[in-house]
């Protein structure tokens, strides 16, 4: 019986949910449906469990170890870099086909991965779908003091970008409970945490980074090679960032889905502070999980819908060249500066105070 990662975390799962509270023989009968020769294969439970825990049962226990020391490999040392940003991938891709109303249940398993669950969550607030889950992991990954700042700053990020006041009462009462405050009328917040200076680039450039899709990353590469940098939040035609100003421009009342894509406005050359020729963009986790690419904008803002049976998003158009591929974000070439600069920020924004260290990776 092959089990693959996400089959395996629904397996381990799916019996917790229906017996409560750990649980002895019952749930260790629902385990050993697994066929004994794959429990030696990882299977996801908020990183990564070794066969023998598998049996001894208990789904909750694991998380909790796995929060106290980080996700592990079958031999009890810790993963790499990119081997837990695998990990997390798959735990993530649990979450997506999880029911909403039980989703909660899967929270601590991606706050054990800690910060590097941050820049996942940070996307997924603007998400409809899983803003309030999302909002939760975040609550519970800055309970660490260790974590706290990444965790924060995300929250802080998301209740700058708020596209609705559910959203930004419920950011709210979780940075209540952490104890931090918000300005009273809008301007951003960040907490304490030491300078990153970056090196100046080419004079009248302007560098930035951008995440893509963390769904469908095979899809964003491709067309990305093909001259085609796109973004999500973009799933109709009144989504065209183009006809968003003009409607803005009449006074018009913008609809939920076209708020949500107005986020996305920089990418217009029109707009201030927009995308133009020229331009160096790093796109993080493309081609996949952990590796970062630096596309030339090399034309204007375009809206167009992927032909099928391509996903019914990433709308927004950017035309791009390709320049650098590939670079592991824990590479000798990437400063640690550059790291910072791209961590734990919404999907666009302007880097070119590190312009010099995106440079340097071309």
């Amino acid at each position: 019986m092959a089990i693959s990662p996400a089959n395996g975390f629904s397996l381990l799962v799916q019996p917790a949910r229906r017996a409560g509270a750990c649980p002895p023989a019952n749930r260790r009968r629902a385990f050993s449906a697994i066929d004994p020769p794959e429990l030696s294969r990882r299977v996801i439970i908020g990183g990564s469990v070794h066969g023998s825990w598998v049996r001894a049962g208990c789904p909750a226990n694991l998380r909790r170890a796995n929060q106290l020391t980080g996700p592990r490999d079958d031999s009890g040392a810790a993963l790499d870099k990119v081997e837990q940003l695998a990990d997390l991938e798959w735990t993530l891709d649990a979450v997506r086909s999880a029911p909403r109303l039980s989703r909660i249940e899967l929270r601590d398993g991606v706050a054990a991965f800690g910060t590097a669950a941050v820049p996942a969550m940070a996307d997924w607030i603007g998400h409809p779908e899983y803003t309030r889950f999302a909002v939760r992991v975040l609550e519970r990954v800055a309970q660490e003091d260790d974590q706290r700042d990444a965790a924060v700053e995300a929250l802080l990020i998301g209740l700058e970008d708020a596209e609705s006041d559910d959203m930004v009462r419920d950011i709210r009462e979780v940075l209540t409970r952490l104890g931090v405050r918000w300005p009273a009328s809008g301007g951003r917040v960040t907490p304490d945490r030491a300078s990153w200076p970056g090196r100046p680039g080419q004079p009248g450039r302007h560098y930035w980074a951008m995440r893509t899709s963390q769904h469908r990353p095979d899809f964003i590469w491709r067309e990305a090679m093909d001259g085609r940098l796109r973004q999500g939040w973009g799933w109709m035609e009144e989504q065209d960032l183009r006809r968003i100003k003009e409607r803005r421009r009449l006074g018009a009342d913008l609809t939920p889905e076209e708020r949500v894509a107005w986020r996305a406005r920089r990418m217009l050359a029109t707009e201030p502070a927009g995308m133009k020729p020229g331009d160096l963009v790093v796109t993080q986790n493309l081609p996949r999980q952990g590796r970062l690419s630096v596309c030339r904008v090399i034309g204007a803002y375009a809206f167009g819908l992927p032909d099928a049976p391509d996903p019914e998003d990433y709308g927004h158009i950017l035309p791009v060249e390709v320049v650098a591929e590939d670079i592991g974000r824990w590479d000798d070439q990437v400063s640690e500066a550059l790291r910072h600069a791209i961590s734990l920020r919404p999907r666009l924004y302007d880097i070119t105070p590190y312009g010099g260290d995106v440079d340097a990776l071309l």
